[in-house]
């Protein structure tokens, strides 16, 4: 104990012994704090700090209230103490997030920056590289867009209920997701969008049924059926879990029902809805009108699937949010076609048609990493304060 430490000790005694406001002249007269009361105070608050959990501000607010109180009464209330967490966090967030759009920005303003000076970022010794992340971005951002609904399914069926869900949100995803896949992919005539954007809106669409499913089932979450030892090997858990775990069993489940049902349904889109829109549309509303709007609301409705938690974020209050593998895949994805679309754009004429249309993709899918990678900070935040 410090020196400094060791005079403080005796002062707080005497004033408790005196008043818990002031210490009086008499007791000023009177209380000399000699070297064994000293001694005594300063082995006194020795055996209260040696408690576990305990602290030189809850002994030192024990003496001069005037009475004696266990460890956790000088805890603060687990409300303030996870609000201010829950600030530092969502300040850290904030600086996480200014990170990761700097990183998305500064690589696309160094590809687009040759395009203002009239080179072509497309050739030379440059291009070979872009050309390669551009494919690379696009493979990832396709992958990950059939990936991201599985962990909010298995996320329910571990949970028993599909409270964890943000359900206004989710069935924005589900409606902008199937107007892609059953309108606009098929009159493109590209089957793998379209397939992509069913089994997406199918998947997060089936985390409602699950969740009220085991809800009313009432035993709670699916997990594992037979216990598994921690002390076995990484490889040897992952095997238990792959036989013995029912949520994973009900999510691999769902995924082996919604891709068929994904690829039906694009087929029967494909069959009839270029037709029907031809015999239905008016004059004045053409396909590629009707295709442009429909492009327009459902990247709107993707942006505002996040954009309660880029608030939730900005204010440092909690927001009930996706699953850290959904916010995180639609970041990394949208990074990827970030790429891809920059790389399509310069590969056209400047400010022609397609230019000005992948200039614009570009545009939406750093706005979908910036707002999809605040969403994963907030879930996170919300995965760790659960975990506590």
């Amino acid at each position: 104990m410090s020196q400094s430490a060791a005079k403080s000790v005796p002062t707080a005694a005497s004033v408790y012994q005196a008043s818990p406001l002031a210490v009086s002249p008499a007791v000023e007269g009177t209380a000399a704090v000699s070297r064994d009361s000293s001694l005594a105070a300063l082995q006194q608050t020795d055996s209260r700090l040696s408690k576990p959990g305990a602290s030189v501000s809850s002994t030192l607010s024990s003496l001069y209230e005037g009475a004696p109180k266990t460890d956790d009464d000088a805890t603060p209330p687990a409300g303030e103490v996870a609000a201010k967490g829950f600030r530092g966090q969502a300040r850290s967030g904030l600086a996480r997030a200014s990170i990761g759009a700097t990183a998305i920005a500064l690589p696309a303003g160094l590809i687009a920056s040759p395009l203002l000076v009239g080179a072509d970022p497309t050739v030379g010794i440059f291009g070979p590289i872009f050309s390669l992340l551009a494919e690379a971005g696009n493979l990832v951002g396709n992958g990950l867009a059939i990936y991201m609904p599985i962990p909010q399914v298995q996320q329910t069926a571990k949970d028993g209920h599909s409270k964890g869900t943000p359900i206004a949100r989710a069935l924005l995803m589900v409606a902008a997701s199937l107007a892609m896949g059953l309108i606009n992919a098929p009159i493109a005539g590209n089957m793998f969008w379209g397939v992509q954007n069913i089994f997406g809106g199918l998947l997060m669409l089936a985390v409602l049924p699950i969740g009220l499913w085991l809800h009313k089932r009432g035993k709670g979450g699916l997990t594992l059926s037979k216990p598994a030892d921690p002390s076995w090997s990484k490889g040897r858990l992952w095997l238990h879990h792959l036989l013995y775990d029912r949520g994973l069993h009900l999510t691999l489940g769902t995924v082996a029902v919604g891709v068929p049902l994904s690829i039906g349904m694009y087929l029967g889109a494909a069959a009839f809805v270029p037709a029907l829109l031809a015999s239905i549309l008016p004059a004045a509303v053409t396909i590629p009108m009707l295709t442009l709007a429909i492009q327009a609301l459902t990247g709107l409705m993707f942006l505002l699937m996040f954009l309660p938690d880029v608030g939730a974020l900005l204010r440092g209050k909690p927001s009930r949010s996706f699953t850290p593998s959904f916010s995180l895949s639609f970041f990394v994805g949208s990074v990827g076609f970030v790429l891809w679309s920059l790389h399509a754009a310069l590969s056209q004429p400047a400010f022609s048609a397609g230019w000005m249309q992948f200039m614009i993709y570009t545009a939406l899918n750093a706005v979908y990493a910036a707002v999809s990678f605040a969403s994963y900070r907030v879930a996170i935040r919300n995965t760790r304060k659960t975990a506590a």
